[in-house]
């Protein structure tokens, strides 16, 4: 018996439409067709720019159900740098969604019994 690490790859294509996906959910509520990254985090920063300024409380608690780390809100909240506020958090959800959907894809196997290889036996 031996044991086998996931690594099971998934395109980046997939990942950034299963993103999309619950974002638009959970966040920006929308159907505009998208064409690229850089498109997907500019709703999502439209999106936190007004929720900072009408409804910071529901932003963090959409923050806090992503498990966006806290540690890495306090620094987009207090960081220094070109980007803004909203622009920083934005990306924090992007990040997180992603490695949400790869970690769901990674473990979400039909083969549940995936730890060991039994062809070696």
């Amino acid at each position: 018996m031996r044991f086998l690490s996931n690594t099971t790859c998934y395109p980046m294509d997939e990942i950034n439409k299963r993103a999309l996906d619950k974002v638009r959910q959970g966040l920006i509520g929308t159907d505009h067709p998208v064409r690229d990254e850089a498109e997907i985090l500019e709703m999502i920063e439209a999106r936190v720019s007004e929720l900072l300024r009408t409804n910071p409380d529901l932003l963090m608690s959409y923050m806090y159900r992503l498990d966006v780390l806290e540690y890495k809100i306090k620094a987009a909240l207090d960081q220094k740098s070109e980007l803004s506020v909203s622009e920083r958090l934005a990306r924090l959800i992007w990040e997180r969604q992603k490695q949400r959907i790869k970690t769901k894809l990674q473990y979400s196997r039909k083969n549940t019994n995936f730890w060991y290889d039994d062809t070696l036996d």
